[in-house]
């Protein structure tokens, strides 16, 4: 009977399969150590310029090293504008009545509207009526004014029958339209409505200069 091989032995196969792989290991640190191990640096013979470096700070300087020189004439004073008369509170720039008789009265052509030249505007600010208040804000001022802020009282005279407006005491009353316009004026509005394109928005003021009274109407 034959005897068996050892080689074949699967015990030995492992073990010698263990030992290459160890020697191969080995091997490899024994290149890496000598690879990384660089050569002793030659020594040097030459001094080096090596300057030491200043880490003290200067003292920053903020103050200005520049000058503007100043003109030499002074500087003009601003001059403001004076209070015109008192007979200028109810002043109208482009409606002056005193102006009206440079004007032909054809076709009531001198009740237009007459701005002044340039030359003929006054340098001066026009005063508030004495105890004027501040108007009442929207929309109690469709319906009451301060008379003191307007103190005439021909309108309330002469159009008293129509009830368009009324003095009661210190304000001036705007009814709703009087007895000129049985709807009020809101009805009259929406008459005006009729004839004028309202809905774009691009007019908001009707000025009914034939009314009698020119009566504004401001239209929401």
């Amino acid at each position: 009977m034959a005897k068996p091989n050892p080689l074949k032995h699967p015990l030995l196969k492992y073990f010698i399969s263990i030992l290459l792989v160890s020697l191969s290991y080995v091997l490899g640190i024994y290149n890496n150590s000598n690879n990384s191990t660089s050569p002793p640096l030659q020594e040097q013979k030459q001094p080096l310029n090596c300057h030491k470096l200043n880490f003290s700070l200067s003292v920053l300087d903020f103050e200005s090293h520049h000058t503007l020189p100043l003109p030499q004439e002074p500087l003009k004073k601003l001059q403001f504008f004076n209070f015109c008369p008192p007979n200028f509170t109810n002043y109208c720039p482009c409606h002056d009545p005193s102006r009206e008789t440079d004007f032909t009265a054809e076709r009531f052509f001198s009740r237009e509207r007459h701005c002044p030249e340039p030359y003929e505007k006054p340098q001066c600010l026009v005063p508030r009526p004495d105890a004027y208040k501040r108007p009442f804000s929207w929309p109690k001022s469709r319906d009451y004014a301060w008379f003191k802020n307007l103190p005439l009282k021909k309108l309330s005279e002469v159009k008293k029958t129509q009830n368009w407006v009324r003095l009661e005491g210190d304000l001036l009353v705007f009814p709703d339209g009087g007895t000129s316009f049985r709807k009020g004026v809101k009805g009259y509005v929406d008459e005006i409505k009729r004839f004028v394109p309202l809905r774009s928005g691009s007019i908001r003021t009707v000025l009914d200069v034939g009314c009698g009274v020119s009566y504004e109407l401001l239209l929401a």
